[in-house]
C-alpha cells in the first residue's frame, strides 16, 4: 500500500495538469488528494504496530483517506461540469459519488440503530474502498478519452 500512496500522489498531480489544461486555476482538488495520499501512508505505516497511539493513527489515517479522496472525486465532477469539459465519465462518476454517499450515510444510520454494527463495519469499509477505486477507474477512462483542449 505504500507504493499505492505514492501512485495516488502522482495521480493527483496528473489530475491538476489535466484540469489546468482546461482552465482550472484552483488547488483544492490536488491538495485534498495529496492529503488523502499522506493519510493512507500514515495508516499503512501504523499497520501491525501495537498500542493506542498507533490505533489512533490508523483510525485517523483511514478516516482522512476516505473523506479526502471522496471530496476530491466529488470536486472533480463539479469542476468538469463547471468547465464544460466533455468527459464521457462525468455522469458515471457523479452516480458513483452519490452511491458512495448513500453507503456512507447508511453506515452511520446502521451504527446508531444496530447494537452489533461492529460485526459489519469492515464489510462496509471494503465496499466504500471498492467504490472509491472504481471511481478512480472511471476518471482514468474519462481523462483518457478526452484528448487536448481546443
Amino acid at each position: 500500500m505504500i507504493p499505492m500512496a505514492f501512485l495516488y500522489m502522482w495521480y493527483w498531480r496528473l489530475v491538476k495538469v489535466k484540469l489546468t489544461a482546461f482552465g482550472y486555476r484552483g488547488t483544492a482538488i490536488p491538495t485534498l488528494g495529496i492529503i488523502a495520499s499522506l493519510a493512507l501512508l500514515c495508516y499503512t505505516l501504523a499497520l501491525g504496530a501495537v498500542g493506542d497511539s498507533f490505533s489512533l493513527t490508523r483510525r485517523i489515517g483511514v478516516i482522512f483517506y476516505f473523506t479526502f479522496v471522496y471530496l476530491s472525486q466529488l470536486l472533480i465532477v463539479y469542476r468538469v461540469e463547471k468547465l464544460a469539459i466533455p468527459d464521457p465519465s462525468r455522469l458515471w462518476q457523479l452516480l458513483m459519488c452519490l452511491l458512495i454517499l448513500s453507503v456512507g450515510v447508511s453506515t452511520l444510520l446502521l451504527d446508531a440503530l444496530i447494537d452489533n454494527y461492529d460485526d459489519y463495519d469492515d464489510a462496509f469499509e471494503w465496499v466504500l474502498a471498492l467504490l472509491l477505486h472504481v471511481n478512480f477507474l472511471l476518471g482514468a477512462w474519462g481523462w483518457r478519452t478526452l484528448g487536448k483542449p481546443v
